[in-house]
């Protein structure tokens, strides 16, 4: 089945049983869309901007050195933005949606990331220079409070953004269960998804309220509430998978 040559209303039980399975889901994208491939380049372009350089091919030992010294950044800012690249990617292959909603809350998405990836490379980058006193690079030089609390509030501003972007991908793909013919597991899937990424726009929302109001010289622990993901994403996927099989019973 060509989901491109589908509209969600033409799904029948039939077409939906013959479809590839992955876990629960029935793939009724499994077929690469254009708006897959475009976020799959948007990111892909993303990650060149955070790919360890100095801007110009080394050319000796010392200045290797200090583009080696730029990969705790990359590597951690890749990590930041990897989850929501694979939440796209499930979206798209799990629901085959590609209309008009879709490709503007994908639009929404693209834009999201190639704007935040350059605040994301400076926080990263000032906060491996901060905890090595200097010996990882740091490209901008922070003058004053005020300036560490835009740099956060901005960084904050554009996680808070992508978690609020994918949450809509998965509440619209919700609203379009019946005609997608969503399963009862697939569809408290998808509700467990939205509480996922609802987690992390609140959690990053509480993060840019506390560097918008803390005082000077603490707005820079302002991040430490995303720990809290190691408390509220197990908890979340423990509720996916409990009540799958509770559903399944």
């Amino acid at each position: 089945l060509n989901t491109s040559e589908h509209h969600p209303m033409q799904w029948k039980p039939e077409d939906v049983s013959a479809l590839p399975v992955r876990g629960i889901f029935s793939q009724r994208g499994h077929q690469v869309t254009r708006l897959e491939a475009l976020t799959d380049a948007a990111f892909a372009l993303a990650i060149t901007h955070l790919v360890i350089a100095i801007g110009y091919i080394p050319k000796n030992f010392a200045e290797l050195i200090d583009a080696l010294k730029a990969i705790p950044t990359f590597a951690v800012s890749v990590a930041i933005l990897a989850p929501f690249w694979w939440s796209h990617v499930r979206w798209s292959r799990n629901y085959g949606l590609d209309g008009a909603v879709d490709a503007l809350l994908t639009f929404l998405l693209i834009f999201v990331v190639l704007v935040f990836v350059y605040p994301l490379r400076i926080v990263m980058a000032s906060f491996f220079s901060w905890v090595s006193d200097g010996w990882f690079p740091s490209s901008m030089s922070v003058n004053g409070w005020n300036e560490l609390r835009g740099q956060f509030l901005i960084f904050h501003a554009g996680y808070m953004a992508l978690g609020f972007c994918t949450t809509l991908l998965f509440i619209h793909a919700r609203k379009r269960a019946d005609e997608l013919l969503l399963s009862a597991q697939e569809r408290h899937a998808t509700t467990t998804d939205i509480l996922i990424h609802l987690n992390y726009t609140v959690t990053a929302a509480i993060a840019l309220l506390l560097a918008a109001t803390l005082p000077d010289g603490y707005a820079h622990f302002s991040p430490v509430i995303y720990s809290s993901f190691g408390i509220t994403m197990p908890l979340l996927e423990w509720f996916r998978s409990k009540s799958a099989e509770n559903i399944r019973d």
